[in-house]
């Protein structure tokens, strides 16, 4: 009668069944190969995955080291910009000045200009105020001259027609 113990059959005399044991080494030396090919294949994987994990940290640092260069250069052509621009800033400030400065100069004689212009409008205006002062009192002397001359022409005037008068009425009561 045979018995069984894990995977083994039992003999009743002599232990396990040959066949049973012989299965069972070559099952396990299967799977111990098959195992020992897995690691083998992992092993490789590992190495390869090893070697490009290496490529790639050397790509990785060299792509910093060339960002960094690029930053760098990109820092300095910033710092060369902003150097040129505070540079043109001032220039343009100085310009502005001094166009603030010709156009303060221009508008202060365009001012004194006109302000001599109004001044010598305002003597104009009183020498032509002076003028008509002196000519209305010329005018208004010729005129009370004239009309003086035209009551002494009126009152001679008057004086002949009178006498006229005085003629006729003799001539008609002669």
């Amino acid at each position: 009668m045979e018995e069984e113990k894990g995977n083994f059959r039992g003999k009743l005399f002599g232990g396990f069944n040959r066949n049973d044991v012989i299965n069972y080494i070559e099952s396990a030396a299967a799977q111990f190969n098959a195992t020992e090919k897995e690691r083998d294949d992992l092993a490789e994987e590992k190495e390869r995955l090893a070697e490009e994990l290496d490529e790639l940290k050397y790509e990785l640092e060299a792509q910093k080291e060339s960002a960094s260069a690029d930053l760098k250069a990109l820092a300095e052509e910033k710092d060369g910009v902003i150097l040129e621009l505070r540079r043109e800033n001032a220039r343009l400030l100085v310009d502005i000045e001094k166009e603030r400065a010709r156009t303060f100069d221009r508008r202060s004689e365009e001012l004194n200009a006109a302000a001599e212009a109004v001044d010598e409008l305002i003597k104009r205006c009183g020498d032509i105020k002076a003028d008509m002062a002196v000519n209305v009192t010329n005018t208004r002397r010729r005129i009370l001259d004239g009309l003086e001359g035209v009551e002494s022409v009126a009152g001679e005037l008057e004086k002949r027609l009178n006498k006229l008068r005085e003629n006729i009425d003799e001539l008609r009561a002669e």
